[in-house]
């Protein structure tokens, strides 16, 4: 069980860091979204086994449109 545990947390933890580096690459935000988008990310990388498979369905729908 414990293994679970550990590959949980490291993918959480890269995730995170992959996130963070695309958020501070914008700098078209102010505070406040920097802040909104910063709990949006630390939700995301708790909840990534729900979050990453609807933002992959979100993302094939995005390309069927074009």
């Amino acid at each position: 069980m414990i293994c679970i545990e550990v590959i949980y947390l490291l993918i959480a933890a890269t995730l995170f860091t992959l996130w963070l580096e695309l958020f501070k690459r914008d700098r078209s935000w102010n505070t406040e979204e920097r802040f909104s988008s910063f709990i949006t990310l630390t939700v995301a990388t708790v909840f990534w086994p729900l979050v990453l498979p609807i933002a992959y369905i979100e993302v094939l729908k995005t390309k069927q449109k074009l």
